[in-house]
């Protein structure tokens, strides 16, 4: 369990706020793995004394890749190579992750000796599986916990910025249910502490189980980590909850935060597809679409300006367009035809792709 400090929170009294955020270590051995192989590492970086620690990587799922086990290493703002997943685990791209590290002494006989201390490092995952760590100015020795490594190989929906939303069904003997995984990142921009807009919206049948999760992510400068929630909110009367991405706290406020490393229990029921649609489906989807807007709107283009570009960008995101959705009273599933729009998968649209 680590302990936030708060760092932009109002103090209410002499003692500085703190939060326990226990999702940096993920517990995998409640499931059964389809495939298991190790994580190739430096044999001095290797706990002796846990040989069950690993390192190891863990397919759960066709897609969800998680990692368990711990590495010795001396972290600092220089980065050291900790290791290579193997090729058939590699992310589709980069990922960065906040991971915890433990402060801790090696014995003769290659046992740890374990502090309380535990600190924040920065793991980035490349797209040619190589591991590196991150950590700040002084150099920190302990044992790092690569179970912060949690990613789905597929494509995945665009959620917003260079972030997308990954469903899986993951079955076991004492578990059967469904996994939402959130990886990559937002834009850089200001974040206000007493902001209620989330930085990330989730759609009613990939909502949270939970009321509440708290994450720490890794923000786009060294050191700058983010207090991440996922929370549970009330969407229009009658239509349900949808789950947001609310940010709670950073050392800086004007930074992008990488959202990897985001994995929560979703609701139960038949996950969602979200890879290609086959070419018929997606000419089917996209004409009855576009027939709903101009018998709404008289055209695309009238569409386009009054309910899916308000801003005037000349792009809509997938957060605008499903706000669009609702507003032309589209009922079907505005994800697949997102699917069917964004089909390079840039996170945007313009009006010419809508045609």
């Amino acid at each position: 369990m680590f302990k936030w400090v708060h760092t932009q929170t109002v103090r209410k009294g002499p003692r500085v706020p703190m939060t326990p955020v226990g999702t940096l270590v993920l517990n995998v051995d409640v499931y059964v793995p389809r495939d298991v192989k190790l994580v190739r590492c430096k044999r001095e970086a290797r706990i002796s004394n846990e040989p069950s620690a690993g390192p190891w990587c863990m397919q759960l799922h066709d897609h969800l890749i998680v990692c368990k086990g711990k590495l010795m290493e001396t972290f600092d703002s220089e980065g050291v190579w900790l290791g290579e997943l193997p090729k058939a685990y590699w992310p589709p791209r980069n990922l960065v992750f906040a991971a915890l590290l433990t402060e801790c002494g090696e014995q003769p006989d290659g046992s740890l000796s374990h502090y309380d201390d535990t600190h924040l490092v920065t793991l980035v995952v490349q797209e040619d599986g190589q591991i590196l760590g991150f950590g700040h100015r002084k150099p920190i020795r302990g044992a790092v916990d690569l179970s912060a490594i949690r990613f789905c190989t597929n494509m995945g929906l665009n959620l917003v910025d260079n972030v997308s939303i990954h469903v899986c069904d993951v079955h076991s003997d004492d578990v059967e249910g469904r996994i939402v995984v959130l990886q990559g990142s937002l834009h850089s921009k200001k974040f206000l502490r007493a902001s209620a807009d989330p930085v990330a919206q989730i759609t009613a049948d990939c909502r949270p189980a939970m009321n509440s999760m708290r994450f720490i992510t890794a923000g786009g400068t060294l050191g700058g980590y983010h207090l991440l929630e996922v929370t549970l909110e009330s969407s229009k009367p009658g239509v349900g909850k949808d789950g947001s991405v609310m940010w709670r706290d950073a050392r800086w406020t004007n930074d992008s935060i990488h959202l990897s490393g985001l994995i929560f229990e979703g609701v139960g029921g038949r996950s969602r597809d979200f890879g290609p649609v086959n070419p018929e489906m997606a000419t089917y989807i996209l004409r009855n679409f576009q027939q709903l807007l101009i018998k709404n709107f008289g055209s695309i283009d009238a569409a386009w300006d009054q309910v899916f570009d308000e801003d005037g960008s000349g792009v809509c995101d997938l957060q605008e367009f499903k706000l669009g959705c609702k507003k032309c009273h589209y009922l079907a599933a505005p994800d697949r035809v997102w699917a069917v729009l964004d089909q390079d998968g840039s996170g945007s649209i313009s009006v010419e792709e809508l045609k």
